[in-house]
């Protein structure tokens, strides 16, 4: 109980220690900071929805006209030949799970905070959870329905298909966190590991939800550029910001 106690005690102080910092970084920040950070946001929202809409639409007219078809056969050819197997296909699918997200997303957020990193802070929440709008939208513009070619789609959810949650948060997040790096980086070689570790978690990640028939192909493809948008704004929106500081 007295170990119970002293936890709670310690964890008690930390929190209030953490808003006192989170108080004294938003009190110091200018105004100006947070003007410009929202007025950039609010154009690259505007952007990537028009993007959304536009890869969605896309799809919409592609689909009767060689793209379903072009989907179900490369499916079919992962599914049989591909690296990933439907069994490890649901713990390669996790890393872009809510469950791995959300406090992925949190616990950078609180770190960048204590770290005296407001606009790093309030960048990956919105990088992550504000990615949720284009990925309903896109759903909102094409009802696309999930595929039933493997296991008679028993690991398809009963939600619109085009474009993929998991890939668009998942590139959002992990997109925008390789972006941190590679600004930080002034070495090429552990830039370019960056980069390939980044892409190969997001290639499997997208691969996963392939093999377990809860995608099409494309939808992983679209998620992944409505994503890309995003993080580009996000970081433009950052950017502009720290210039004011």
């Amino acid at each position: 109980m007295a170990d119970r106690g002293r936890r709670s005690w310690l964890l008690a102080r930390g929190g209030r220690a953490w808003w006192g910092r989170l108080r004294a970084e938003v009190a110091g920040t200018p105004p100006a900071a947070f003007r410009r950070y929202l007025l950039v946001l609010l154009v690259g929202a505007v952007i990537t929805g028009l993007s959304t809409y536009l890869v969605v639409q896309a799809g919409a007219w592609a689909a009767p006209r060689g793209l379903q078809q072009w989907d179900a056969q490369l499916l079919r050819t992962l599914v049989a030949h591909g690296p990933v197997s439907f069994l490890d296909a649901i713990s390669f699918e996790s890393p872009g799970n809510l469950t791995y997200l959300f406090p992925l997303t949190t616990a950078v957020a609180v770190f960048a905070v204590w770290q005296r990193h407001l606009f790093v802070a309030i960048s990956i929440l919105a990088a992550y959870h504000l990615q949720r709008i284009f990925v309903f939208a896109g759903w909102s513009v094409w009802d696309r329905p999930r595929p039933t070619l493997v296991a008679d789609g028993i690991a398809a959810p009963a939600l619109h298909s085009y474009p993929s949650g998991h890939a668009a948060l998942s590139f959002a997040v992990y997109g925008y966190l390789a972006w941190l790096w590679l600004r930080r980086s002034r070495s090429l070689s552990e830039r370019v590991f960056v980069l390939l570790v980044t892409g190969a978690g997001l290639a499997l990640i997208g691969l996963a939800r392939i093999a377990l028939g809860a995608h099409w192909p494309s939808d992983i493809l679209a998620g992944w550029l409505i994503a890309l948008a995003w993080v580009a704004c996000v970081a433009a929106a950052q950017r502009a910001a720290e210039r004011q500081l």
